[in-house]
């Protein structure tokens, strides 16, 4: 009965703890998104000067 009850806490503690890293790398992820987000809105202005010189060399190119 002993021996079941030490388990049984055993378990809890191991399922709280794979709770809070689980918490932790969320968090991380979360974070890394957030930063990858916000580097693609910098981006984004590039970008589309990128595609509209390409777009007009293009149709200059077809003349």
């Amino acid at each position: 009965m002993a021996g079941q009850m030490q388990a049984i806490k055993r378990r809890i503690k191991s399922i709280e703890s794979t709770k809070k890293i689980t918490r932790a790398m969320e968090l991380v992820a979360s974070s890394k998104l957030s930063k990858t987000r916000n580097q693609l809105n910098d981006m984004k202005p590039y970008y589309t000067q990128v595609k509209d010189t390409c777009a007009m060399h293009l149709i200059f190119c077809r003349k």
